[in-house]
């Protein structure tokens, strides 16, 4: 067997040729997949861990190599299918934070509550987490567009959150402060109510755009 290429299968190697294999300058990383067989709900495989570690574990064999290291991983995977159970799983996770995105959408023209923005951003980091998971075997050019866009609609929805997270932390100070203290802090909260007020409406204006509709397509 010649000892070619970057990565091996432990699994298909002779006592010598793995001894070869670790006798080289070059160094060695050993990949193990794991992952726990469990319940996942009545959408997904009980193999859902092992099916996400495989995945990870292939996508680091090429960063290994890319770094002069040769890695060592378990026999190749049946090619993938439409039908595959990983490509399911992508899918899957991709149309649940989708929906939670589109009841966003429901209520666009209506002044956002700190509630429906805290979910709405909860749904669109959660999505740009399985595009970053599941990138590699999605179509390239519309994943990394519904990145951009998504990377774009949480700066704005982030912007908000925070306000009305700061906003609801000075309410509960004022409620505890001296009169005077509290006198201040009023005229601080009014600048802040106006600040939530510019931000929301950009929000609005926002999420009634081309760009936006592209995130909820």
């Amino acid at each position: 067997m010649a000892l070619t290429g970057a990565a091996f299968f432990i699994a298909r190697m002779t006592t010598d040729e793995l001894a070869q294999v670790f006798a080289a300058p070059r160094p060695v990383a050993v990949l193990l997949p794991v992952g726990a067989i469990e319940p996942h709900g009545p959408h997904l495989p009980l193999d859902t861990d092992l099916i996400i570690s495989r995945a990870a574990a292939a996508r680091a064999v090429a960063l290994l190599d890319a770094g002069g290291v040769r890695a060592l991983k378990r026999p190749t995977e049946p090619p993938l299918t439409p039908d595959s159970p990983m490509i399911a799983l992508a899918y899957r996770c991709l149309q649940r934070e989708h929906r939670a995105l589109l009841r966003w959408q429901h209520q666009q023209g209506v002044a956002p509550t700190p509630a429906s923005v805290h979910q709405t951003r909860i749904a669109t980091r959660r999505m740009r987490v399985a595009l970053r998971l599941f990138g590699a075997l999605l179509p390239k050019t519309a994943a990394t567009r519904l990145a951009k866009d998504l990377r774009w609609f949480a700066r704005a929805l982030g912007s908000v959150r925070d306000l009305d997270v700061h906003a609801e932390r000075l309410r509960v100070q004022l409620r505890s402060a001296e009169p005077a203290a509290a006198r201040e802090l009023s005229a601080y909260e009014l600048a802040l109510r106006r600040e939530r007020s510019v931000a929301r409406a950009a929000l609005l204006t926002l999420s009634a755009s081309a760009r936006c509709a592209a995130c909820t397509w």
